[in-house]
């Protein structure tokens, strides 16, 4: 009987899913003008795929024509939002990963790594000056007059959501007027203050408003650490995050280091070539990509309820590898990065579905 609930509970979970996320992927499509249709050929290479490897035909093509068209290329492995959902429940601890979407605890988790400095942390409403509990009279003290710093949301801060540069001097936020009482108010109980990133010079070519910030995937492989894909993320001149909701752009990174041809955009949506200011994306070098690599692996291994593990790193002013965030679970760039995982979409799906 508890087997068959369970059943049914799953099923309904799946329809839910695929509701939401068919209604997410209409509202993309609606900002791409001219959809690719798909030949005969090209949708049975994608039935025959997701026979073979989920075990069930895809009910439409809505993603896979998306993801066409976005990029030009096809592929029967690109991965619908909403069996994306299903594998993130299989690759990850989700009960744990709840407690590891805290950006706070990345100051304990990780301290020999390099990040930005903390001025001030609020963690369920208690606030830490480094790790000495602290009052908020105390705390507001200690950021009275710290100057240019930023202050973020340290749960649910998706899209860069609520990310703002902030400048205060004598209690007060030199950009807006707001006393630093009333900042403090508006993202309690759970945000951190932190000093702004000094990006290093050749990041600053792509975008110098925004920090530019390295997407990279790690894949756990039993005892090996292995890198799915890496993506550059690219603001929007006058933009001060790099989100592509935000205007920013996504471009390839290959095992060199290198930057593809093309920058996807998804405002407005399209291919680029080069950036606003001339700048060629094609063959540009990201500095220090072997460090970030290595560093990505090194960070992975100290996380053994992810399977994977997308992180966000940056290289700041004094040529060092710095740390931004991780993102357990995470979505795909499939638009910029390709298909699905790379050529380790079948293991995957198999460790998740197995043979059906």
């Amino acid at each position: 009987m508890k087997k068959f609930i369970k059943t049914i509970i799953n099923r309904i979970r799946r329809i839910m899913l695929y509701r939401y996320y068919t209604r997410y992927i209409k509202s993309l499509r609606s900002t791409c003008p001219d959809i690719k249709k798909l030949t005969k050929e090209q949708k049975q290479r994608i039935q025959d795929f997701y026979i073979k490897y989920y075990g069930k035909r895809l009910p439409d093509y809505l993603w896979h024509e998306y993801y066409y068209t976005r990029n030009g290329i096809f592929s029967e492995k690109y991965i619908p939002n909403y069996i994306l959902s299903e594998i993130n429940a299989k690759m990850y601890n989700l009960y744990i990963s709840k407690a590891f979407d805290d950006k706070n605890l990345y100051y304990t988790i990780f301290p020999d790594i390099c990040k930005p400095s903390a001025f001030l942390k609020c963690i369920n409403g208690y606030y830490y000056d480094k790790e000495k509990t602290i009052s908020k009279e105390t705390a507001k003290k200690t950021c009275n007059n710290i100057g240019k710093a930023i202050i973020k949301p340290t749960f649910c801060s998706c899209n860069g959501d609520r990310v703002k540069h902030i400048d205060i001097c004598n209690g007060i936020d030199k950009r807006t007027g707001k006393s630093l009482d009333k900042l403090m108010d508006e993202y309690e109980p759970n945000f951190v203050i932190q000093d702004v990133v000094q990006q290093h010079p050749e990041l600053d070519k792509l975008c110098p408003t925004s920090v530019n910030t390295i997407r990279i995937v790690t894949y756990r492989r039993d005892m090996e650490i292995v890198v799915i894909y890496a993506v550059m993320r690219i603001g929007k001149f006058g933009s001060e995050v790099d989100n592509t909701s935000a205007g920013g752009m996504t471009c390839s990174i290959n095992e060199e280091g290198k930057l593809s041809k093309y920058a996807i955009c998804s405002k407005p949506a399209g291919l680029f070539d080069k950036n606003e200011a001339g700048v060629t994306f094609e063959n540009f070098q990201v500095p220090y990509y072997e460090e970030v690599v290595k560093r990505a692996k090194e960070m992975h291994y100290r996380m053994p309820h992810f399977h994977m593990v997308g992180w966000d790193f940056t290289i700041n002013a004094k040529n060092q590898v710095e740390f931004i965030e991780m993102n357990a679970p995470f979505g795909l760039h499939q638009p910029a990065a390709g298909p699905g995982f790379g050529k380790y979409t079948e293991e995957i799906f198999m460790k998740c579905f197995g043979t059906k």
